[in-house]
């Protein structure tokens, strides 16, 4: 198994689009275990305080947003079972930094963030963009316009790549919070509604339509979170859903890199060994070349041997990395992705809408 490896993380959004509530969220559902699959803070003091807060939230208790205007940082661990997948490192900015200005304390850091990111996340209210879909005139809300903000963010991250030379672009998730609202859009089902949000983003978000970007469309709920009265009525009304499928998204996909250098590299390996064996093939032939180099021969013999053990490891280091993707890659599901401009279905990978 390859080294563990890092997967940076930014997240960002509009105020009061349910950043905070779906980062609890994915963290109490994923720290008790899905499929397998787990979440564990690297310090178990943060941990306690994220469960803590998820407790209040599915009680009833209304949590304050933080008022400190400085990102937070997240380090987690990501399980498969008892193994280690990866270690995530998640920064929330709050959404005020979308609009502030480059003197503000969270301004600079976000820049810099984007840089550097693997992967990020895009969080969108399931709310809004319901309305969005259902006004036959096709204007966004009010609070939907923070995309063209985003959308600057997003620019300036790429180009700053680019400057770094850096080739290999983030992924991207359009997270959208609320998606049970989604089914309240008259003559329009879940389905359809997904299957159209990509247009609404095209024009305001066009950044995640270009080349070589991958971006899922992702959507997630809680439940029925913040609309009982009653606390005792909560029971059974907060079913967090779809909350690990972003986690699983981005490792994967920086394990799409990973298959491609560890492809190459078995394939040098195994073109060595052939060419190897086949140097030893011609030095066994004939009577005279096997008296003359029978001692080379048993070195190079043992050699060979020694390279094929090594190649044998490997292939196999290699099947289970590629199992390991693919495992991943169901845990994403059959959801809209956008590649290279191009919608398709991220398991099928049947195009739904023109480019």
């Amino acid at each position: 198994m390859p080294d563990i490896p890092t997967v940076d993380i930014t997240m960002l959004g509009p105020s009061r689009s349910g950043k905070t509530v779906f980062l609890h969220a994915m963290y109490a559902t994923l720290a008790a275990g899905v499929d397998g699959y787990y979440l564990l803070a690297v310090d178990p003091d943060v941990g306690l305080d994220l469960m803590d807060t998820w407790d209040d939230l599915t009680q009833g208790v209304k949590t304050p947003e933080p008022s400190d205007d400085h990102p937070i940082t997240y380090e987690f661990h990501f399980k498969e079972g008892f193994d280690r997948l990866a270690r995530i490192v998640l920064q929330d900015f709050r959404g005020g930094a979308l609009r502030g200005r480059q003197s503000e304390n969270d301004v600079r850091p976000l820049r810099e963030r984007l840089a550097v990111s693997q992967s990020i996340y895009i969080v969108l209210d399931g709310e809004d963009l319901a309305t969005w879909l259902g006004r036959p005139e096709g204007t966004p809300p009010d609070r939907i316009l923070e995309l063209q903000r985003i959308h600057e963010h997003l620019l300036r991250a790429v180009d700053d790549r680019r400057e770094q030379d850096e080739s290999v672009l983030p992924s991207f998730v359009v997270l959208i919070t609320k998606m049970d609202l989604l089914d309240d859009i008259p003559g329009m089902d879940r389905r359809t509604a997904l299957r159209r949000i990509p247009g609404l983003l095209r024009e305001p978000l066009s950044t995640l339509f270009g080349p070589g970007v991958t971006t899922l469309i992702c959507p997630v709920t809680v439940g029925e979170l913040g609309t009982r009265k009653d606390p005792q009525l909560y029971e059974g009304a907060v079913r967090p859903q779809g909350v690990d499928r972003p986690l699983a998204f981005s490792l994967r996909s920086l394990h799409d890199q990973a298959l491609l250098d560890q492809g190459r590299e078995l394939r040098d390996a195994e073109d060595d060994h052939l060419t190897r064996s086949t140097r030893l093939d011609e030095a066994r032939k004939g009577f005279f070349r096997r008296l003359w180099n029978a001692e080379e021969i048993g070195v190079q013999e043992r050699k060979l041997d020694a390279a094929g053990t090594d190649l044998d490891g490997r292939r196999r280091a290699y099947q289970e990395f590629v199992s390991l993707a693919d495992r991943l890659r169901a845990r994403v599901g059959n959801l809209p992705v956008i590649r290279d401009g191009v919608v398709t279905k991220y398991l099928a990978g049947d195009r739904i809408e023109g480019p």
